[in-house]
């Protein structure tokens, strides 16, 4: 709460003590950094050994004073809010970021931008990557950074329980309710851990720099990917969302002389995350041919033939 500073009724002289002035001077900016509903997601209430150092809290375009030109990507992603804590525990100095994107969809391409080699991953968590310094992972519309200053064996098993405590706070969704066919059909693919997506222009850069001019040419459009193995042949599959119908038909024109297999599914108006969809794709890439490609995506959606 911000103090108040008391001017009497009757006197044009304004009371304010030397005291109260220091608190202001201190505690005003604080104030208007973090908001009054902001969520504490580390302290000793959740282990005694806890120490928190600082916490911050980004909105709307203040994400520009935390990461300078990286926010670009965020807002192309669908930022909401960010939360930064940096905090102790038993020694080991630890920085949490809390991104709370705009859906499932959206913080799953931050984690696909983010994401580079990882040598491990959460236990019963599909989308997390683990090295010796950080550690990541998405949960609902959650994507969240967990940072060593330094690394020992103590700091990593640190880390692990920290990752525990910050999971647990966030919402619970389901995963499969958020996936969009065919991928949360675990009988098809069993393990999806490698699934991305390029939410623009941005994220396709370094990822897909042969999609970037596409992704720039239908504003909205929305790609998933999924490396898949046809006819013992190494594929990428996408699924492509497109927000409106001429762009749907302009990319069939523009790549039917390509070697991709496209398959374009049924029904209109696919509503998602609060978006609605104008058609969505199933798309091949790579050295598979196109009747091998066309059984193995008649495959994946029996039900929507």
């Amino acid at each position: 709460m911000i103090p108040q500073v008391f001017t009497p009724c009757n006197s044009h002289q304004t009371w304010f003590h030397p005291t109260l002035l220091w608190t202001i001077l201190v505690f005003f900016p604080l104030a208007i950094y973090s908001s009054p509903d902001s969520t504490v997601f580390f302290s000793s209430k959740d282990h005694p050994y806890i120490r928190l150092i600082s916490s911050k809290d980004y909105k709307g375009k203040a994400l520009w004073g935390y990461m300078n030109g990286g926010a670009d990507l965020y807002y192309e992603c669908g930022f909401r809010s960010l939360r930064v804590e940096e905090f102790k525990f038993q020694g080991t100095r630890i920085k949490a970021e809390i991104f709370h994107m705009e859906s499932f969809t959206s913080a799953l391409a931050i984690y696909t931008h983010n994401r580079l080699n990882c040598p491990g991953k959460l236990e019963n968590v599909l989308f997390s990557c683990c090295t010796p310094y950080q550690t990541q992972f998405v949960k609902g519309s959650f994507y969240c950074s967990l940072t060593l200053s330094y690394v020992t064996e103590a700091s990593v098993n640190a880390i692990k329980e920290m990752v525990s405590i910050l999971y647990a706070k966030l919402p619970d969704e389901s995963l499969q309710d958020q996936l969009p066919d065919p991928f949360s059909n675990a009988s098809i693919f069993p393990d999806i851990s490698g699934l991305s997506v390029i939410a623009g222009p941005l994220g396709s850069q370094e990822l897909f720099s042969d999609w970037t001019e596409t992704l720039s040419e239908f504003p909205g459009l929305v790609a998933f990917h999924l490396p898949v193995i046809i006819q013992d042949i190494a594929a990428d599959l996408f699924l492509l969302r497109f927000r409106e119908e001429a762009h749907c038909q302009k990319f069939l024109q523009k790549e039917e002389a390509t070697r991709l297999i496209i398959r374009e599914l049924p029904g209109k108006q696919i509503v998602t995350d609060q978006i609605a969809y104008a058609c969505e794709m199933l798309v091949i890439k790579g050295s598979v041919d196109a009747e091998s490609g066309g059984t193995y995506i008649r495959q994946l959606l029996p039900s929507r033939k």
